[in-house]
This record gives structure tokens, C-alpha cells and sequence, in this order.
């Protein structure tokens, strides 16, 4: 009777104290999708504040096919981009501040690979920022759409229609792209055990087995 409560008690204590998985897969996910959001967004916010006013100065330079349509040359094209300047100017703004949120991201990883306590708030806090700068660029994204639609329609020989479409479909997708990653993120750290497994970390420190993910 004795030897099976000492083994059963062992059992549990090696349950109990077993490594958690979850923090190795949160804490990589976040280390490569920060490392990635650095890069992608440092590049839209270059192109979206500095460098569409040159290729559009660039473009118009260009000759025309010849035979080619009017709206199908170089210098309809500047003119499409300069419609939607402004716009693209408000989406590089929000790309600057989605490298801030990147690298965030990256550090809010890593410490959650060393099972550092506050990790788990630096994921949140980072999860409901992003959403809320996810909104800004949907509005943003919307507005562009449906102010610009005509314009650029009548420049390129397309329909508003049709334009209208191709922005609140690469609008939804990129939301749901951006959202994706923290609604999981909220999700996760709101479960009962991942709240148990962060509450263990910051009762008993560190633990000596935190390296295995």
C-alpha cells in the first residue's frame, strides 16, 4: 500500500513538473514571425513613405509602347499610384509602427522560450495592440477603396466595380492574415493551464529543465 502511494505521488510530481510545449511552439512562432515582420514591414514602410513618389517620377519617363492603349502605358499607371499616394503614405505609417510591434514580438518570443514569467503579459499586451492597429488599417484600407475606386477605374479603363472588389478583397485577406496570429496568441494564454503553467514559472523561478521545448 505504501510503495503504491510513493509511486503515485512520484507519478504525479513528474506530471506536474514535466516541460509544458506550448511555450517552445509560442516562443519559436513569435521569434520567426517578429524576425519576418521586421523585414516585410521596414520594406512596405520604405516604399509606402520614400519610394512611390520616385518609381511614380520614374514611370512617367518611360515611352509608350507603340500601338499600345493609352491606359495601358506607363505614364496611366503614375497616375493610378498617385491616386492612391495619400493612402499608401497612411498604410506605410502603419507599416513603421508594425515594425515596432515586430520586433516586440521578437523579444515577447524569446523570452518566452526562457519561460521568463513576464513573457506571457508581454504576448497579450502585443496581441491587443496589434488587433487595434489591425483595425486602423482596415478602416484605412476600406477608405482607400471606396474614395479612390472611380478615379483609378477611369484611369485604367477598368470598372469601379471591379476595383472596388480587388481592394476589399486584398483588404479582408490582409486582416485576416494580420489578425490570425494573436487572436491565437489570446487564446492560448487564456487557458487554464497555460495560466498555471506562467504562475509555476513565477513561484519556482526558472526551471533547470526550461531549455527543452
Amino acid at each position: 500500500m505504501n510503495q503504491y502511494t510513493v509511486n503515485n505521488d512520484s507519478d504525479i510530481l513528474n506530471s506536474v513538473h514535466a516541460p509544458a510545449k506550448w511555450p517552445g511552439v509560442i516562443g519559436t512562432t513569435s521569434v520567426v514571425l517578429g524576425s519576418l515582420g521586421i523585414l516585410c514591414n521596414t520594406c512596405f514602410a520604405s516604399f509606402g513613405l520614400l519610394f512611390q513618389g520616385m518609381l511614380e517620377t520614374w514611370m512617367r519617363s518611360l515611352p509608350t509602347q507603340p500601338g499600345a492603349p493609352a491606359n495601358r502605358s506607363p505614364a496611366a499607371a503614375a497616375d493610378a499610384m498617385a491616386v492612391t499616394r495619400p493612402w499608401m503614405m497612411a498604410q506605410g505609417l502603419i507599416a513603421l509602427l508594425s515594425v515596432a510591434l515586430a520586433a516586440w514580438l521578437l523579444v515577447a518570443g524569446i523570452s518566452m522560450l526562457k519561460r521568463k514569467p513576464a513573457s506571457a503579459g508581454m504576448h497579450r499586451a502585443w496581441a491587443w495592440s496589434r488587433l487595434a492597429v489591425a483595425a486602423v488599417g482596415l478602416c484605412v484600407g476600406l477608405a482607400q477603396t471606396f474614395l479612390t475606386s472611380e478615379r483609378v477605374a477611369s484611369i485604367t479603363a477598368s470598372t469601379a466595380q471591379a476595383e472596388i472588389a480587388k481592394g476589399l478583397a486584398m483588404t479582408a485577406v490582409g486582416t485576416v492574415i494580420v489578425a490570425a496570429y494573436p487572436v491565437i496568441v489570446l487564446a492560448v494564454l487564456s487557458r487554464p493551464w497555460a495560466k498555471d503553467e506562467v504562475a509555476r514559472w513565477r513561484a519556482e523561478g526558472l526551471p533547470e529543465d526550461s531549455e527543452t521545448l
